[in-house]
């Protein structure tokens, strides 16, 4: 039914050719490069499958160190990025984010932010920002990334342009994941490219793992502290399921917003490609695939 091969390319020629039956968790879903000539393909259009992850594609900024210390900084810095650029870089798959905890996630997700936690791409209301934090002319900077993905580096390109009009000047370090991951588990990393992907289907994984100050400095790597935020934090994770404990999430979240600890860049899209006589294939939140679920009918191959 499906290849396991090195080679993007190989595994979606087998796919065109009717030979496998679908390009999907086992081949870490559709090469990005592949995604955009498969879908405007009318042959295959119809085969692809699409899921929002629980998942967010975030950019971090040192609450504790250099000038993102200041929450006015780091403020700006979120008014400097332009969302839609990095759907681009990503082909397509991806969806602004404008919050911490992603639309997939069953609890959590607020359908209207307070307006101090609407961050819009507004270059100018990023250099007045800075000028008020007493940085007119910018700063310097670095932005930490990884290897792992060509679309990382992009990602840390596309920002340090942002960042530039509107006079922060950033370099890039892009080093291994292992490295970079070691690295910004200190904490001392100015400003990085992460995500994180859920662990369990509750805010709690995002929020308290990422953002209580007992997280510092390897879950928490932006450095984050907030009393308020760790009070609420920690009487959720004693409450039982429902409403209420629902709102101390969006009470937390909305608080660590206003504070712009991270930039939420995307929540990115899974794509799988699904031959039409593969049957039962859906898309697991956790991404691995329903084999037990899936069968073949009778076709020509």
């Amino acid at each position: 039914m499906f290849n396991i091969n090195n080679s993007p390319s190989a595994v979606l020629f087998l796919f065109e050719q009717g030979q496998t039956g679908l390009i999907s968790w086992n081949q870490t879903g559709i090469p990005s490069e592949d995604y955009l000539p498969l879908s405007n393909n009318p042959k295959y259009s119809g085969d692809i499958v699409k899921q929002t992850e629980v998942a967010t594609n975030y950019f971090g900024l040192n609450c504790k160190y250099g000038p993102t210390a200041n929450v006015n900084v780091r403020r700006a810095l979120e008014y400097a990025v332009n969302k839609q650029v990095i759907v681009r870089i990503l082909d397509g798959l991806a969806v602004p984010a404008n919050q911490i905890i992603p639309p997939s996630m069953p609890a959590g997700y607020e359908q209207t932010l307070p307006a101090q936690d609407q961050y819009t791409y507004d270059p100018a209301l990023a250099k007045k920002l800075l000028a008020q934090a007493g940085y007119p002319h910018g700063f310097s900077t670095t932005i930490y990334t990884d290897n792992s993905s060509p679309s990382d580096l992009k990602t840390a390109e596309a920002i340090q342009q942002m960042f530039a009009q509107v006079g922060v000047r950033a370099q890039i370090n892009q080093t291994s994941w292992n490295t970079f991951l070691t690295n910004n588990e200190t904490g001392k990393q100015d400003m990085f490219t992460l995500a994180w992907i859920e662990d369990f289907p509750d805010p709690s994984d995002f929020l308290n793992t990422l953002f209580n100050t007992n997280e510092s400095p390897v879950n928490n790597s932006t450095n984050y502290s907030n009393s308020q935020v760790d009070a609420l934090l920690n009487k959720g994770a004693l409450m039982p399921a429902g409403t209420a404990r629902d709102n101390v999430y969006k009470q937390a979240q909305n608080i660590i917003l206003s504070q712009a600890p991270w930039i939420p860049l995307v929540y990115p899209v899974y794509a799988a490609a699904v031959q039409p006589w593969v049957k039962g294939f859906y898309i697991n939140p956790n991404l691995t695939d329903p084999l037990q679920y899936m069968w073949v009918v009778p076709h020509n191959s």
